[in-house]
Formats: structure tokens, C-alpha cells, sequence
């Protein structure tokens, strides 16, 4: 939870004596999965679970293409992604670091990495990026 702000950034009270909270946004799943034995037992009842950010005016609930690639490969996790627009569009990056996919933040590059380029390819090595969700885990 976050403090809750107004349009101008001022923090809201909920009394006199106590800030208001609101969500943290799309992360906040993520950390009623970690935290919440309820919602862990019940994700742990699902065969597949698809994750779509709110603010994701694009996300096709239940796609069956991007659903039946994910089951039809057996895939632990799958996420989709755009090709962002620029070197300098502020979004998270999909990236292999190490074996590992990640999401790394743009905030998190250098301008070195974000003007690096794949050998005889003309885009960034890092040119794609996940929109709020979806992602669908099994």
C-alpha cells in the first residue's frame, strides 16, 4: 500500500492522525501472492492463471492464440510484448539477463545499453516491451 495523493501530489489523510493508503497498482497482486495463504490456495487450484494490468486498454482477456501457445508448449510462464517506439520511450524492457527473462525498468538502463545494438541487426537489443499484462502462468 501506498499513500493516497490528490492531482496536485498532496498526501490525503484518512483522520487527522493517519495517512490513506491506496494499492500499489498491478503490483499489488504480486504481493497478495507472496503474503496471502487464501489467495495462494486458490491460485494453486487453477490450471492457468492470466494476469492483465488494468491500465492495458489493449489486453485481450482469455486470447485463445496466446492461451493455446502457452498450453500448447507447455510453457511455465508467457508474457507478450510491443516494440516500443523509441530508444528513449520510458518503459520496462523485456530482457534475457543471464538465462533468466526479466522485466528490467527503463530507469534501469544506461544510455549505453538502451542505443546497444544486436550484431547485422538495425533495432536496439533492447526494443521490446511488455504492456500491463497479460501474462498467463501455469
Amino acid at each position: 500500500m501506498l499513500p493516497a495523493v490528490d492531482f496536485s501530489g498532496k498526501i490525503l489523510l484518512q483522520s487527522p492522525s493517519s495517512i490513506k493508503l491506496a494499492p500499489n497498482g498491478n503490483g499489488s497482486l504480486f504481493d497478495a501472492i507472496k503474503s496471502r495463504s487464501d489467495v495462494q490456495y486458490a491460485i494453486k487450484s487453477l490450471a492457468y492463471l492470466q494476469v492483465v494490468g488494468v491500465d492495458n486498454a489493449i489486453g485481450k482477456i482469455l486470447d485463445p492464440v496466446f492461451l493455446g501457445y502457452a498450453c500448447e508448449n507447455n510453457l511455465q510462464a508467457t508474457i507478450k510484448t510491443v516494440e516500443r517506439e523509441s530508444e528513449s520511450e520510458p518503459v520496462g524492457l523485456v530482457v534475457d539477463k543471464n538465462g533468466v527473462t526479466e522485466v528490467v525498468e527503463y530507469t534501469e538502463l544506461t544510455d549505453e545499453m538502451r542505443k546497444a545494438r544486436e550484431p547485422s541487426k538495425e533495432k536496439a537489443t533492447f526494443w521490446y516491451s511488455p504492456p500491463p499484462g497479460p501474462f498467463i502462468y501455469n
